[in-house]
């Protein structure tokens, strides 16, 4: 029951993670018009600089697991190996390519071990103006914006390897296309998200949000501090007195508890990723994506970074439903329950009052039966006509 007030309480969002990717390779045109057409509630971006600090919508800074970029004689002999974020890495790095040498490439799906490889090599990877581009092309006349969910990728390692701000950059082509209120802000960061914020109040402006993102035991890049401490009570407060208006954790972070305290302090909780694959689902202890996508419902977050938006909105009304059923049961069992008390109660009250309201005429008539007078009076009568 509890779960029914909160579904109704708000609506459970749904996050099109990096588009539509379990039916196009994430990031592309075509699978943001497919979380577009099924109706997302959101639309996730991720954002990282090119070389020549042009804001590109992409998930990797690695490029191979993403593109044909190692097929690519001309781009040979910009394979390396860096390290990004405390961690070693081999193979061709966005910051080394410009954007047009980026757009020479054509994107590939993610995971070929899980989904199908037949759109490889076909759709080329997206600036983040064109993508607006695109959103704004494919929103119908007279109808709201598409909202966008976008993260700053590695704020602060683009920062050391190319000296630029991703914050800023982004803030000023989501100005340019009048987008900033309608974008909800995310990042592993949290001094990208109070970054952005002051950029923001200094103008005046309100996004939808500032979603700090949380990954099972890790720390953060920008301050060394472990994402675990979010998950206490000081640390919920002290993302909240930063500014931060939400929580993006991995799934298995997740508990009861903590979603009261969260929802306490009047901030949201949209946990990545669900996807719905068999190859996905083996890592985690849920063996059908219904089970995956109501254990999120259970715990009463309020949306979710979705890779199949048609297929989570079916299970979550279902949900909703049985839920709605449940309810109205158990409105009719305690309203029966109560009318069946009013009737006996009546019945009770109109037996006792009828007692009341005959008292003396009924003990009479039962002292009259008791010394016979009834009949005696009756053969005294009798005689006297005589």
């Amino acid at each position: 029951m509890n779960n029914f007030l909160i579904m109704t309480e708000a609506k459970f969002e749904l996050i099109g993670h990096r588009g539509a990717p379990n039916l196009r390779p994430e990031h592309t045109y075509e699978s943001y018009l497919l979380a577009f057409q099924q109706d997302a509630d959101y639309i996730e971006f991720d954002v990282m600089p090119s070389k020549d600090g042009v804001l590109m919508v992409t998930h990797s800074f690695e490029l191979t697991e993403i593109s044909n970029v190692a097929s690519v004689s001309k781009f040979s002999d910009r394979k390396k190996t860096k390290v990004v974020d405390k961690k070693s890495y081999s193979g061709w790095f966005i910051e080394d390519f410009t954007a047009s040498e980026l757009q020479e490439l054509r994107l590939r799906e993610r995971y070929p071990q899980a989904r199908t490889t037949k759109f490889d090599d076909i759709f080329v990877m997206p600036t983040l103006e064109t993508a607006l581009d695109y959103i704004i092309a494919i929103t119908p006349n007279n109808s709201s914006k598409i909202k966008l969910y976008i993260e700053t990728k590695h704020p602060t390692y683009f920062a050391s390897a190319l000296n630029v701000d991703v914050n800023q950059l982004l803030v000023n082509v989501l100005e340019k296309y009048h987008y900033l209120e309608y974008t909800m802000f995310q990042s592993f960061e949290i001094s990208s998200m109070t970054s952005i914020r002051t950029i923001l109040s200094n103008k005046n402006i309100q996004p939808l949000g500032y979603v700090m993102l949380l990954v099972a035991n890790g720390s953060q890049i920008d301050n060394g501090r472990n994402f675990d401490e979010y998950l206490t009570e000081e640390g919920i407060d002290t993302a909240k007195s930063a500014g931060i208006t939400g929580f993006g954790p991995a799934w298995k972070m997740v508990t009861k508890p903590w979603v009261e305290s969260v929802h306490k302090r009047n901030l949201i909780i949209h946990p990545y990723t669900y996807r719905p694959e068999e190859y996905f689902l083996k890592q985690t202890p849920y063996t059908t994506f219904s089970d995956f996508i109501k254990s999120a419902l259970e715990l009463g977050v309020d949306g979710v970074f979705t890779e199949d938006i048609d297929q989570t909105r079916a299970i979550v009304l279902a949900y909703e439903s049985n839920s709605v059923v449940t309810v109205l049961l158990i409105v009719a069992f305690v309203f029966v329950g109560v009318l069946f008390i009013v009737i006996a109660a009546s019945v009770l009250s109109a037996y006792l009052c009828k007692r009341k309201t005959n008292p003396s005429s009924s003990a009479t008539q039962n002292r009259e039966e008791r010394a016979g007078l009834a009949q005696q009076s009756n053969s005294y009568s009798y005689n006297q006509d005589e």
